[in-house]
């Protein structure tokens, strides 16, 4: 059973529906304000009952209906019109403000452009510090999913499907322990139970201040009695719960940011700069920041402004006449808040590196359990999809962006990289051709000549970013195949591979294994491959290559190590290329993280004769710290390369003057993940990239010989670079490699559910053992020292 009850109410002439409708179209889900065209709905608890509250707007007239669910009751209307008038700032003396400042010399212009202006209130000032409170230091888009949590826990719902916004005793009943399960801090649940109980006790009597004006002093002091509850809090819910104009929203971000477009100042205002330009407008500076906000908006909305205008084409009964429709501004329908959210769990993941578990924590069955499930044959609001996403996937992510991170070669993103990867996603293009986006190609032509700079190869080599080294090996190593088959009088392109010379491949036996998936990508197959024999550092020798090379004279690929994953072993580049090349080998080198040691003064000797060679594979998301995927190909026989990759149709639109990446690169489609690399050059230089590889070469250093130190364990291989071993041995009577490769295994497990560091285990000639690679730039002294006593603590239990 429901009641309605209904009221209409006069607007002035100058009265702005948009702000309302906006102010309450914060939460793109519609869960709790729905804006339907020139109609207002919100769910609001009324004596306790769910209700649902609605307000249209016509011309220079505003219905307001109120359902509420329950068995019949009196409300008188003016009850109702009194709460729709203070929501809709209509109390608020907003001409007399207009005449007292309509002549300065910046507020004057704001005044001008933004007439009638007025600040949307809350229904109740219980909501105003709820809201206050849940938005406290941090951004609009979380604190709206946080308050929609909120919403969601007390389950007030109407029959009509709006879910209420909960009234003090509501919330009253929640535990601290729920409110922190359903996203708040313990300071902020405390904060709000506390709140709570006060108002719902009557010991803060929030209503009863409502009539009459507000004691102001008496509500400060009565707040910030509480704990958790500041100046901004107490301004914020001053200004939306009571329509008090005057407090001083200096510190608030948004009118700092107004205040500086308005000042035109190339610097960011601060809080007191703010607050001094602010204090000659009391007893409207309140007023004067709700102005700078929505100034700050429509500057950043820019062109599309005027998207916002369209007719509302309703009236009051009885008002309209013939032709007469006013048109009114309704809120902009684009939804950056899936952004914003986005934006604020990314600052949250990178700002809790340093403390949570490096190494995932959720179970398979768990992250299975959250995120598998039919999919639904209606879509969600995308913010809810993102939501979920966040809420689901919690440790289910290694913490490997950060600097306590050693498993495996994996770098993390810098600063400028990182943000430039989110605009790659966000300008969209396919960067395959320069008619498609054209600043990517030129972007990524100047990245790639600086990569060859940087490494010191060859200025005329062609270059291509891939997704990863896999695809670099690929990119390359068909370059190789197609100038080696052209040696032998075969064109791969026009022929094929069968009846083709057959091509050897020569390599180390301690290859990667994405040298073997290349080959096996190009149709070249398994048997192609001829591993060589290398010495006890792990490089091939030159008598073992030049028997290898005088056994046939049939089409040779040699590909060379530039740092294998286990101990970063450099072939000796400047004995074996001129010997494979007198054979007419192609050489080409994997250089997924070792390439880079070319960046430094201090590491470069161990690349020796490494630009001799004719291709090179690399990744940009090693140390070069930019985010996944970006691997880098560089072949010095431009021709190859683009016979290899390229392709005409009469729909490419193909470009002569500029680089066409589809020339170079084995992907059509493709983001333009040079930029990203354009971006990390930037920042660091020549001498941060330098800086770069020998600072987390040290740190390797320092990693291995400490922990080789500790009772029980073992150093393999000191560091020559970034790559080390450490064993750890079973000190039990007459124990064998087995048990030794078993206290190995255990051991590393025991480091990485520790949540301290994350290392990864390997075999290296024939015994199991930790294997330390650092890369990541934000690896520091204080990381090092941490995973040290993260073993040491690990060997005292075990």
């Amino acid at each position: 059973m429901t009641v309605e009850f209904s009221g209409a109410l006069a607007l002035p002439a100058d009265f702005r529906a948009e702000d309302i409708l906006e102010f309450h179209y914060r939460d793109k889900s519609g869960m709790s304000e729905r804006v339907e065209g020139p109609t207002l709905k919100k769910g609001i608890a009324w004596a306790g009952r769910p209700a649902c509250l609605r307000i249209r707007f016509g011309e220079m007239c505003a219905e307001v209906f109120l359902t509420v669910d329950g068995d019949p009751f009196d409300v008188e209307n003016h009850a109702l019109l009194d709460m729709a008038r203070h929501m809709l700032g209509l109390t608020q003396p907003i001409a007399e403000f207009q005449e007292a400042h309509r002549d300065h010399a910046q507020l004057g212009t704001l005044i001008e452009h933004q007439s009638g202006l007025r600040v949307p209130l809350t229904a109740t000032p219980f909501e105003a510090l709820t809201w206050a409170i849940t938005g406290q230091q941090i951004s609009v888009a979380a604190a709206i999913s946080l308050r929609r949590k909120l919403i969601q826990t007390t389950g007030l719902r109407h029959s009509s499907g709006i879910f209420c916004y909960p009234d003090a005793r509501a919330i009253a009943r929640l535990s601290e322990e729920t409110l922190v399960r359903a996203g708040y801090s313990k300071t902020k649940a405390r904060t709000l139970s506390i709140l709570s109980r006060l108002s719902e006790g009557g010991e803060l009597p929030l209503n009863t201040w409502l009539t009459g004006p507000p004691p102001i002093d008496e509500i400060r002091n009565r707040l910030s009695a509480i704990r958790g509850i500041g100046p901004w809090t107490i301004n914020y819910a001053l200004l939306r719960g009571y329509g008090w104009l005057d407090g001083s929203l200096h510190g608030d971000a948004g009118v700092r940011r107004g205040l500086q477009i308005l000042l035109a100042s190339p610097d960011k205002i601060s809080e007191g700069q703010a607050q001094q330009w602010l204090a000659p407008f009391a007893p409207w500076r309140a007023l004067v920041a709700a102005h700078l906000w929505a100034y700050s908006a429509k500057i950043q909305n820019g062109p599309h402004e005027a998207d916002r205008i369209l007719q509302l084409g309703t009236s009051c009964p009885g008002t309209e006449q013939p032709g007469q429709r006013r048109a009114r501004s309704t809120p902009k329908m684009e939804n950056y808040e899936p952004l914003d959210l986005a934006l604020s769990a990314a600052k949250s993941w990178l700002d809790g590196l340093n403390d949570r578990p490096v190494m995932a924590t959720a179970p398979l069955e768990t992250l299975r359990s959250k995120l598998g499930f039919a999919l639904e044959n209606k879509g969600v609001p995308a913010q809810e999809v993102i939501e979920h996403l966040l809420e689901s996937a919690k440790g289910g992510f290694h913490g490997s962006a950060g600097g306590r991170f050693y498993a495996w070669v994996i770098g993390g993103s810098l600063q400028s990289a990182l943000a430039a990867d989110w605009l790659v996603s966000t300008w969209d293009q396919n960067a395959a051709l320069y008619a498609c986006g054209p600043a990517a190609s030129v972007i990524e032509e100047i990245a790639g000549d600086w990569i060859k700079e940087l490494l010191h190869l060859p200025k005329e080599a062609s270059f291509a970013f891939t997704t990863g080294c896999q695809l670099a090996h690929f990119t390359c190593l068909a370059s190789a195949r197609a100038a080696v088959l052209k040696k032998a009088g075969w064109n791969i392109n026009e022929d094929g591979l069968f009846g083709a010379p057959s091509i050897r491949v020569l390599t180390s036996d301690h290859r990667h294994g994405s040298v073997d998936r290349a080959i096996r990508y190009l149709g070249l197959g398994n048997k192609s491959l001829q591993l060589l024999a290398t010495d006890r550092n792990e490089r091939i020798e030159l008598k073992t290559l030049r028997s290898a090379l005088q056994k046939t004279n049939q089409p040779t690929i040699l590909v060379l190590d530039a740092a294998d994953l286990n101990i970063a072993a450099f072939d000796p580049f400047d004995e074996l290329i001129p010997a494979a090349k007198e054979a007419g080998a192609w050489i080409h080198i994997d250089g997924a993280f070792g390439l880079f040691a070319r960046a430094s003064e201090k590491f470069r000797h161990l690349t020796n004769g490494i630009e001799l060679a004719d291709s090179w594979a690399t990744d940009g998301h090693k140390w070069l710290n930019v985010p996944f995927d970006c691997g880098i190909a560089i072949v010095r026989n431009r021709k190859a390369h683009r016979e290899a990759m390229t392709i005409s149709a009469s729909y490419i639109a193909a470009e002569s003057q500029a680089r066409d990446q589809i020339d170079w690169n084995p992907e059509w489609s493709r983001r333009a993940r040079g930029i990203p690399v354009y971006a990390a050059l930037r920042e660091l230089g020549k001498d941060g990239v330098a800086d770069l590889v020998e600072r987390t070469s040290r740190h390797c250093r320092k990693i291995v010989t400490e922990i080789g130190k500790l009772p029980d364990a073992q150093m393999l291989w000191e560091p020559q670079l970034n790559q080390g071993l450490v064993r750890f041995l079973d000190q039990r009577t007459n124990a064998t490699d087995a048990d030794h490769d078993a206290k190995t295994d255990a051991v590393i497990a025991a480091i990485n559910a520790d949540g301290e560091a994350f290392f990864s285990p390997t075999t290296w000639q024939g015994k199991r053992a930790m294997r330390v690679s650092v890369v990541n730039w934000r690896t520091s002294e204080e990381d090092v020292n941490r995973a040290i006593v993260a073993v040491k603590r690990v060997l005292i239990k075990m």
